[in-house]
């Protein structure tokens, strides 16, 4: 699609959506690697639990550190696009590292006009409920909010359960 390939709508925005998604995803194992998915970083945007509304720090203080800690914050990760930055400083640094690893997409997301936002790192569970029914049949029961994936969820537990 990003090469001139004619495709439908609903194609397109599946297209579109799965670009920004491994971009975002590609951040967040960087993240993850160098140990600050759930740190504060400089120049870092973070996200209130449950909410889309979101403020930018340029230094993390013990607030940020605290509110951190407590769940009640996320840092953010860019879901790519044409606009704003959001971020400074140390975590711009790092998405710039990693969206210029992949310049089709990034130019192509920007191309489309498909507009930049941020997504929270982390997803609080606070209603999981597990147990196993039998000796290798485990039974999960959750709700995840809005942009979250099951899919993520399950594969960290499987990852726990792995270890």
């Amino acid at each position: 699609m990003f090469r001139g390939a004619k495709v439908g709508r609903e194609q397109r925005s599946l297209y579109l959506s799965a670009a920004r998604s491994y971009l975002f995803n590609q951040i967040l194992a960087e993240r993850v690697k160098q140990q600050t998915w759930d740190q504060a970083l400089v120049g870092d945007t973070y996200v209130f639990d449950l909410s889309h509304s979101c403020f930018k720090s340029t230094q993390p203080d013990a607030d940020i550190i605290r509110r951190l800690a407590e769940k009640t914050i996320h840092p953010t990760g860019v879901l790519w696009g044409k606009g704003d930055a959001d971020v400074a400083d140390d975590a711009l640094m790092l998405e710039q590292t990693v969206i210029a690893a992949h310049p089709e997409l990034a130019q192509g997301l920007i191309a489309c006009a498909v507009d930049r936002d941020r997504r929270a790192l982390r997803v609080n569970v606070p209603d999981l409920h597990w147990q196993f029914v039998e000796t290798a049949v485990l039974e999960l029961d959750f709700t995840l909010p809005a942009g979250s994936y099951a899919t993520a969820l399950l594969r960290e537990c499987i990852e726990l359960l792995a270890v």
